[in-house]
């Protein structure tokens, strides 16, 4: 112990004859530690948070692989309706499946163009969903509505529209009025 007091007092005694490198050296430790606790505070909030729905911690992610690809990837819509019946007819479910999971919902990201009318398209990421995607998660809108339980189980329906908190904020100014108002995305009125 003597040892390491003696060394603490020597390394004192030489960051006293230079005081230049002391203040670079205290500096740039300083500036290393506030990066480093700026990007894992930044890191901590966009990936480590739990998501702002009912029981976060059971969420899991269904996908599939195959010995040719080295990575998982999403299932195919016909795999998704096959893995959904089973979870809604716990009857007739030999998987295993229904007793495991209390929904099952699909989600895949695009790139779309939005646009209404007399305004300027602007560039945007969307997630198409399944129509049951929000009752599974457990939220409820903070105005408007929701997907019916029966809305998107065919082709030629009316599509809809739900738009996040911040997007709702940030291109239509939190205004209200916008619920059943048209939108295009790509072209296509929703």
């Amino acid at each position: 112990m003597s040892t390491f007091l003696n060394d603490i007092k020597f390394a004192i005694r030489q960051l006293r004859k230079r005081p230049g490198f002391t203040v670079s050296a205290v500096l740039t430790l300083a500036l290393g530690l506030s990066v480093n606790a700026l990007i894992f505070s930044a890191a901590s909030e966009f990936y480590l948070r739990p998501l702002p729905v009912l029981h976060s911690e059971d969420l899991v992610v269904i996908a599939q692989k195959s010995p040719q690809i080295q990575f998982a990837y999403m299932l195919s819509h016909p795999d998704f309706q096959d893995y959904r019946k089973a979870v809604e007819n716990t009857e007739s479910d030999t998987t295993g499946m229904a007793r495991t999971f209390s929904g099952i919902m699909a989600y895949s990201e695009r790139a779309v163009h939005l646009s209404r009318t007399n305004e300027v398209t602007e560039s945007s990421w969307i997630h198409a969903t399944s129509n049951n995607y929000f009752s599974v998660l457990g939220v409820q809108p903070q105005v408007g509505r929701l997907f019916y339980p029966s809305e998107g189980l065919h082709d030629g329906e009316e599509p809809i529209i739900v738009l996040t908190h911040d997007f709702w904020q940030r291109r239509f100014g939190g205004n209200p009025d916008i619920v059943g108002q048209m939108v295009k995305l790509n072209g296509v009125p929703f």
